[in-house]
């Protein structure tokens, strides 16, 4: 499993510059842990800043003990599973990071990325990348206020749920 600054480093130029132009919409982001508050799930939807683009949901697990002060390790430094539902991450790397051990093939067909990523190197997309920006900061036990109907919410949970490494 990969950790979450390996594949931030990893990632182009060209992705760093555009995520710039993604921002995470207001309160449809939550934040959960589990019971022995050694894991964070971060799930959130982004968008590009331009009118009539798609909202992309994304979902980020940091796995890793936390410090004796209850913040989780050092910024970005865990192991973490990612998955987003653009384009981009389908046809360049969800296979490439599931290689890894840090995803799951969910919507692609499994096939390895031949034209698009044939050394499979794993990174994230621009949609990721934003989300990583947040995920590590972000508060445990954040209040689940969401633009997202709280049936939406269900659905996406209960589709991501069985990919998510335990």
């Amino acid at each position: 499993m990969l950790y979450l600054h390996t594949l931030m480093r990893q990632t182009p130029a060209n992705i760093v510059r555009n995520a710039g132009h993604v921002k995470l919409l207001k309160g449809s982001a939550y934040v959960e842990k589990d019971d022995g508050g050694e894991h964070k799930l971060f799930v959130g939807t982004l968008r590009t800043q331009q009118p009539g683009k798609i909202k992309r949901h994304v979902t980020i697990k940091l796995y890793g003990k936390r410090s004796s002060g209850g913040r989780m390790r050092r910024k970005n430094n865990h192991p973490c599973w990612v998955h987003c539902d653009c384009e981009y991450f389908l046809y360049y790397l969800e296979v490439a990071c599931a290689a890894r051990g840090s995803s799951n093939v969910i919507t692609s067909n499994g096939n390895y990325p031949k034209v698009r990523n044939p050394r499979m190197r794993p990174y994230l997309c621009k949609h990721l990348l934003e989300a990583a920006r947040h995920a590590w900061k972000a508060k445990p036990k954040s209040r689940r206020v969401s633009m997202l109907t709280n049936v939406e919410l269900e659905q996406m949970a209960k589709m991501v749920q069985p990919f998510i490494p335990k």
